[in-house]
């Protein structure tokens, strides 16, 4: 599986540039992905508000859906998810629904 320690550091830095938006409930965006590949601890203002913030939890790597992998901009803890979608194609003559990961 692919994860973003394998990545060269060209493609990293490429990723780092886009960027991406969300909607829950309002648009909300653009951000930058080269905020949410940062591992850095929090400063010391900020950690005492967040005492169990853990950076690498926090990171987004790729997951597998399908065949493919996929990098969403949420942190690995939180890669316990189901996916719902009307996919386009039959795969092995059946039409998925579901992923659960």
């Amino acid at each position: 599986m692919l994860t973003i320690d394998k990545l060269a550091p060209e493609t990293r830095h490429k990723i780092k540039l886009i960027r991406w938006d969300r909607i829950i409930e309002k648009h909300e965006g653009p951000f930058k992905w080269e905020n949410e590949l940062d591992t850095q601890p929090l400063p010391p203002e900020m950690a005492k508000h967040f005492p169990s913030y853990d950076p690498i939890a926090e990171t987004p790597e790729f997951i597998e859906i399908g065949s493919y992998d996929v990098l969403l901009p949420m942190g690995r803890k939180h890669h316990n998810l189901t996916l719902f979608f009307q996919p386009r194609f039959k795969q092995n003559g059946h039409l998925p629904e579901r992923y659960d990961l």
